[in-house]
C-alpha cells in the first residue's frame, strides 16, 4: 500500500535528492498523506494551541486594530481584508463578530480573503464560519495565491503563519557551503546528502560573524523571504498594511 514514505522514495529515485524545504512541503501538504490534509492540529485535542483557541479576545482585538487603522487612513471607500493561514477559522469568527458591529466598515469592505492551501482545513474553516450571518459570509473568498488579490488597499493579518513555512538548510563542508538534501538508496534508506555545486543560499548568511567551522549548519527561511518580498511589494503598490504575529 502506498504511503508518504513510498511517495518520497519514488520522487527521489526518479528526480534526484529533495531539498529540506521540498520535503517539508510534501510532508505537510501532500494531497493524500500530508499532515495538514489529514489532521486538525489546533486546540486542546490537537498537537498545539494557538492564541485564538485560548481566548476570543485575540481575534476581537485584531478586529478593533483593523477598524482603528481604517479610520486613521481616512476610511477609504474600497478595501479588502486578508488572513494568512486561517487555521480552524476561530480567529476569523471572532474577528467578524466585532466588525459586524460597525455597519459602515462592513459596507466599505469589498472582500475578505482567506489564504489557505489545505483543502482539509478549508472545509473546517467553512464549517466554523457558518456561525456568521449570511451577508458577511458572502464577502469571504478562499485563495491559494497572493496574486489572486486585486490591486486595491488591504489590511492583512497573519497569526503564526510565517513560522510554519518550510526552511532550507546549508552546511559548511570541506569544499564550501552546500545545501543539505534528503536522499535515498536501498542500502542507507533515507539519508542526508549535499548539493553538488555551491549554493546561492550562502548569500543569506550573516556577514559580520560568518562561521568557518566545518560542519556548521544554517537554516534559511527562503520561502518566508520570497513570500514577504511579494507581500511587501503589494503593500507598497496599494498603500496597504499588515499585522504579523509570530512567537
Amino acid at each position: 500500500m502506498e504511503n508518504l514514505k513510498q511517495i518520497l522514495k519514488k520522487r527521489i529515485l526518479n528526480f534526484g535528492p529533495l531539498s529540506i524545504s521540498d520535503f517539508i512541503l510534501e510532508a505537510n501538504l501532500n494531497s493524500r498523506f500530508g499532515y495538514y490534509n489529514n489532521n486538525l492540529p489546533f486546540g486542546k485535542k490537537g498537537d498545539y494551541i494557538t492564541s485564538p483557541e485560548i481566548s476570543q479576545m485575540f481575534g476581537e482585538l485584531l478586529a478593533l486594530w483593523t477598524i482603528d487603522y481604517w479610520k486613521k487612513i481616512g476610511e477609504p471607500e474600497k478595501f479588502n481584508i486578508i488572513e494568512l493561514g486561517p487555521g480552524s477559522g476561530i480567529l476569523m469568527t471572532d474577528f467578524l463578530r466585532v466588525i459586524k458591529l460597525y455597519p459602515k466598515f462592513i459596507k466599505k469592505c469589498n472582500q475578505i480573503y482567506l489564504f489557505e492551501i489545505s483543502p482539509f482545513l478549508k472545509k473546517i474553516q467553512k464549517k466554523t464560519l457558518l456561525k456568521i450571518e449570511n451577508k458577511i459570509l458572502k464577502k469571504i473568498k478562499w485563495i491559494k495565491n497572493l496574486n489572486d488579490i486585486p490591486e486595491t488597499p488591504f489590511v492583512l493579518i497573519a497569526n503564526e503563519f510565517f513560522d510554519a513555512l518550510p526552511i532550507k538548510q546549508i552546511q559548511l563542508t570541506k569544499i564550501g557551503w552546500r545545501e543539505r538534501m534528503l536522499n535515498y538508496n536501498k542500502k542507507k534508506s533515507f539519508f542526508i546528502s549535499y548539493s553538488n555545486n555551491p549554493t546561492v543560499l550562502e548569500n543569506f548568511l550573516p556577514k559580520k560573524k560568518k562561521c568557518k567551522k566545518i560542519g556548521s549548519i544554517y537554516e534559511i527561511p527562503f520561502n518566508m523571504l520570497s513570500f514577504l518580498e511579494n507581500l511587501f511589494n503589494k503593500i507598497k503598490k496599494t498603500k496597504s498594511t499588515c499585522l504579523i504575529v509570530d512567537y
